[in-house]
């Protein structure tokens, strides 16, 4: 069922992007008049276009490039948020934050260290790409300071992360008030320190290091040295995750096909454990906490085999089939281990599955050592195939003969027949409201990369991809996917005069659905405003000529309920882009209503 929402409309989230373009050479209709009279219905004539009127509030963001002034800048996008708008004016001058080059220093006992620095502007939007500025510091530079460009009056994220990992990362947040940035002297810290004694299954190298819930480190990387490990924390005491991982990790390497598929036997296998803060158990006397790891699942070399999707006609297999020789695949698991232990135990692993370029067959093997445990396994077919990703939860255990004993290590094991899905399309025709085609459009499918509802409960949907394709001189497309939900963003020419078209949380289900449509575009709605700096001279000001404004839509959507309360979150969706003249004006066309699902 179609619902119109008003153009505050939803996430704009990016999975693993795979764009197909199509040249064209379109001759776009024009949006065009020169007075009233041209226009049909309510519509009016402003700045040469057809435009509707709208008296709905929007709340929307703007996120602002401006243009480097010297090759050596890179560009730093500026968010402003909560802007509630009507069509018209935007405002008479949005007035951007003025960029000021931040200094400080990071030293250790007064000496410069080499350490990464990242800087993070705290917004509470998602779907919009945190512009995190990066820098660092080198014992080269003796004092060890750095220097970086950030905008007056917004709150950032720093976290310093020393090149030496027995110095633990720093982290604070601050607002830009001048140049003066946060500095800091490790040696000064007021540190904390705590012990583990760790009693491992065997004799593993390992290295321990503290995480908070987002996945940022909090403290030093310890190696566990005969069974003891001293983390050090910088920052103040909250909660953290405790991660145990092998000093080598798993990198799966590939022969030639001459003795066929390879598997290195020898390569250890190791998985990440991990264990929440409130897990662990009580210090003792000398205030150590004592950590017992739980055995792994048996080591098993898993081979599996791999068939494509049909690819049409005979003569269609013959000319794409000899071209694709291999297939990515993942294999993840988030945890193999009981769900009844304290800790966790993730593993992942990347290979290549390969097919004899001399075989017509339309099979790929691949070998991978690994444990026993639940997975995603995920195999990523070229955008030439008509293929969708192949993504499944799938038991790995060890042969049926060690069933309900320890397998040992290098047990063999072979997989069933993995075979890939075969692409849904969505298939639509652009065209305007007196039903002239639209070529040359670009339409954008975006993966969300959410999990979805599907009969068949051992697929998972977190894994599909971004697709990009041009509608034809017809003004039709046709974009292959994955199973998953995509925003759809149909952007017609920017000389076209219309707006982009928006469809949000469309749900690719099965290769069965029926996903066809007639787009039309209708007269957009204008927002125009002018950029400006509140402080600044004519060199800054020159840096908004050419700069990209790129409007975003924002609405509060359910993502379910806690208990009898509903949770909401905001959510960002772009709905339009243009670009500044040498005056920092712009002109926004932005869609009179966006459709939620197909």
């Amino acid at each position: 069922m179609k619902r119109l929402v008003t153009a505050a409309a939803c996430l704009f989230a990016l999975a693993a992007c795979e764009f197909d373009r199509v040249d064209q050479n379109p001759t776009p209709k024009i949006n065009s008049c020169s007075v009233d009279v041209d226009c049909s219905g309510s519509e009016s004539c402003a700045g040469g276009l057809c435009v509707a009127s709208s008296d709905a509030e929007l709340e929307i963001a703007l996120q602002i490039t401006p243009l480097p002034t010297k090759d050596s800048e890179t560009p730093h996008p500026v968010l402003i948020e909560g802007l509630k708008v009507k069509s018209g004016t935007l405002a008479q001058r949005i007035d951007l934050r003025t960029p000021v080059d931040v200094v400080g220093s990071v030293r250790s006992h007064n000496a410069a260290i080499d350490a990464s620095l990242s800087f993070t502007p705290v917004h509470t939007l998602t779907g919009i790409p945190a512009a995190t500025v990066s820098a660092s510091t080198t014992r080269a530079n003796m004092a060890g300071d750095y220097e970086v460009e950030l905008s007056a009056g917004v709150e950032y994220t720093m976290l310093v992360r020393p090149a030496d990992t027995s110095i633990p990362p720093w982290r604070t947040t601050f607002t830009v008030t001048s140049r003066e940035g946060p500095s800091v002297e490790f040696a000064d810290l007021e540190t904390r320190t705590q012990t583990y004694l760790v009693k491992a299954p065997d004799d593993r190298a390992l290295l321990m290091q503290a995480f908070d819930g987002a996945g940022r480190p909090l403290s030093s990387t310890a190696a566990i040295e005969a069974g003891i490990a001293t983390l050090v924390f910088a920052t103040d005491p909250e909660p953290y995750r405790l991660e145990i991982r092998a000093k080598q990790t798993y990198e799966p390497t590939k022969d030639s096909m001459a003795e066929g598929i390879f598997c290195d036997d020898d390569t250890p296998v190791s998985p990440i454990y991990s264990i929440d803060e409130s897990d662990l158990g009580a210090k003792d006397a000398d205030g150590a906490i004592e950590l017992k790891l739980p055995v792994t699942p048996a080591r098993i070399r898993y081979q599996g085999t791999i068939a494509l999707c049909g690819t049409g006609t005979d003569a269609e297999n013959k000319k794409i089939v000899p071209f694709v020789t291999e297939l990515p695949v993942y294999l993840r698991s988030s945890n193999i281990l009981p769900d009844d232990d304290a800790f966790s135990a993730s593993f992942d692993v990347h290979t290549t599955a390969q097919r004899d370029p001399g075989d017509t067959t339309r099979e790929f093997t691949f070998c991978v050592q690994l444990m026993e445990g639940d997975y995603d396994v995920v195999v990523t077919p070229p955008t030439s195939l008509p293929c969708a990703v192949f993504a499944q939860h799938l038991t790995i255990d060890a042969p049926p003969a060690q069933a309900g004993s320890p397998a040992p290590d290098g047990m063999a094991a072979r997989g069933m027949m993995l075979t890939l899905p075969a692409a849904t399309s969505l298939r639509g025709t652009l065209q305007t409201l007196d039903e002239m085609p639209l070529a040359g459009a670009t339409v954008d499918a975006v993966a969300l990369g959410r999990v979805i509802d599907l009969d068949d409960p051992t697929v998972t949907t977190r894994y599909n991809r971004s697709r990009q394709v041009i509608t034809a001189e017809r003004g039709t497309f046709v974009v292959p996917v994955d199973l998953g939900a995509y925003d759809l963003l149909v952007k017609p020419p920017a000389t076209s005069g219309f707006s982009w078209q928006v469809r949000h949380d469309v749900v690719v289900g099965g290769e069965n659905e029926d996903f066809a449509d007639r787009f039309e575009v209708a007269s957009p709605v204008m927002l125009s405003g002018r950029l400006g700096y509140a402080t600044g001279g004519a060199d800054l000001q020159a840096k908004l000529a050419g700069a990209e404004v790129l409007a975003y839509a924002v609405i509060n959507q359910e993502l379910g309920n806690a208990g009898d309360v509903a949770v909401v979150s905001q959510r960002a969706i772009p709905i339009g882009k243009a670009t500044a003249d040498a005056d920092g004006t712009f002109m926004l066309l932005l869609p009179q209503a966006i459709t939620s699902e197909w």
